[in-house]
């Protein structure tokens, strides 16, 4: 590996850091859950890991990235996301594609060769799915929330549409992709929420809705804005 680490060891660092675990201590069922692995599987590699000085492990409160750590996910997730950014607006992979060939790339990518890339395609701020590129240090838009979180009436700017080919499929023929404009018609207590574009009323069920990362529109923002300063 480029890192000095195996393909297994740099998933787990990669799936820690997406989970915020440079901000926050991430549960060992939350990271289970992630990766598809069983528990006692991802206690005994986050061990290791620790052991290498890239983590802190406690046995009931979770894990979180030392510095090391976090730089070494941060440059995982960087050279995914800049390779799925390659495989789509160079080579012209339709955007359900990118997600898989890019796990596979961003393991034998130097991270050279990862600036290299990005140099090359006037440094993308994002990858096709609409998740920041990193690029020396975590990157988070205040404002973002999951469409779950959303509140019913609000309009919002869709800021990141899960990567999952499945979940892409979904969203395609709905024009649910980064940068759409939509409005969170209706918020049951359970069952789907009802999305509106223009026009047209659309059901997402809740499990895909929390994948998907929104703000609030600007023109909303400013209304309220000026709503608070005329009190």
């Amino acid at each position: 590996m480029m890192s000095g680490l195996t393909e297994s060891e740099e998933e787990y660092l990669e799936a820690i850091y997406r989970l915020k675990g440079y901000d926050r201590q991430v549960k060992v069922s939350e990271l289970a859950k992630n990766l598809d692995v069983k528990e006692p599987s991802v206690v005994e590699m986050l061990k290791k890991l620790e052991n290498k000085g890239f983590l802190d492990y406690e046995r009931y409160a979770g894990v979180k990235l030392t510095e090391k750590g976090e730089e070494e996910g941060m440059r995982v997730i960087r050279r995914h996301r800049l390779a799925e950014r390659l495989l789509c607006d160079v080579l012209d992979r339709d955007i359900s594609q990118v997600h898989e060939e890019a796990c596979r790339l961003e393991h034998s990518l130097a991270n050279e060769t990862a600036d290299e890339i990005a140099r090359v395609l006037d440094g993308p701020t994002t990858c096709p799915h609409g998740n920041p590129i990193p690029d020396g240090e975590p990157v988070m838009d205040e404002d973002a929330i999951k469409l779950t979180e959303g509140e019913e009436g609000e309009e919002y700017i869709v800021l990141s549409i899960p990567e999952e080919r499945e979940d892409i499929q979904r969203l395609l023929p709905l024009a649910i992709l980064p940068g759409s404009e939509i409005e969170l018609a209706e918020k049951p207590s359970l069952s789907a929420l009802m999305i509106k574009r223009g026009e047209d009323r659309l059901a997402l069920g809740r499990d895909i809705a929390s994948k998907i990362m929104v703000k609030p529109c600007e023109k909303r923002k400013r209304y309220r804005h000026r709503a608070r300063a005329g009190r």
